[in-house]
């Protein structure tokens, strides 16, 4: 892992995707929080099983999904100039309070972070009966996902992405092409829940 000073020029794919989040600038750190450390491995989906149901309760916490070979080529392929290989990429969907939720990677267990943060987006979210929202990048992207929570297994489907155009009318403008391609990649999978602590 990269512990030195990178430009604020990477993921240049992933920072449209990352729910068209645009990323921190600054050094990249490979230390990982205890937080991260304690839960870096994925959880089995046979563990004991968690209530399920439409509940922000039962999301907080941290949920994560580990990239098959081709979809790991493709993370590696944006981290280019600030990892060098990993043999297992995770993402972690991270959802703190009632509120805020963050999303990170995971390269061969250890938490990315940049100038302190997690590599990827967060904001805040809501969620409005089979529906769950989140507003990142800024303020500026709005996706909405159809979701399901089942034990410790969080499905997400895409329903809609937009940027939301700052200085204009309420509202948004859908988004398309690759930049909805990877923002699917990253986020329109089945999450195992791996920790109840949310923090980094």
């Amino acid at each position: 892992m990269p512990t030195s000073t990178v430009p604020g020029t990477v993921l240049l794919a992933v920072a449209s995707l990352l729910l068209l989040g645009a990323c921190s600038n600054g050094s990249a750190e490979s230390d990982t929080p205890s937080s991260a450390r304690s839960s870096a491995a994925v959880a089995s989906p046979s563990d004991a099983a968690e209530p399920a149901g439409d509940s922000v309760p039962a999301l907080i916490g941290t949920w994560d999904y580990e990239f098959d070979r081709a979809e790991r080529r493709v993370i590696l392929e944006d981290f280019a100039t600030l990892v060098g290989d990993a043999d297992r990429i995770v993402v972690r969907l991270a959802f703190v309070d009632e509120n805020v939720w963050w999303l990170g990677f995971l390269f061969d267990g250890q938490l990315f972070l940049l100038d302190g943060v997690p590599e990827g987006d967060g904001g805040t979210y809501s969620i409005n009966a089979g529906q769950l929202s989140t507003v990142g990048a800024h303020g500026e992207a709005f996706v909405t996902y159809d979701w399901s929570l089942k034990g410790k297994k969080l499905t997400l489907t895409n329903a809609e992405q937009c940027t939301v155009l700052a200085g204009a009318a309420p509202g948004c403008t859908p988004e398309t092409g690759s930049a909805e391609a990877l923002m699917r990649l990253v986020t329109e999978h089945t999450f195992i829940r791996s920790g109840s602590d949310a923090t980094y």
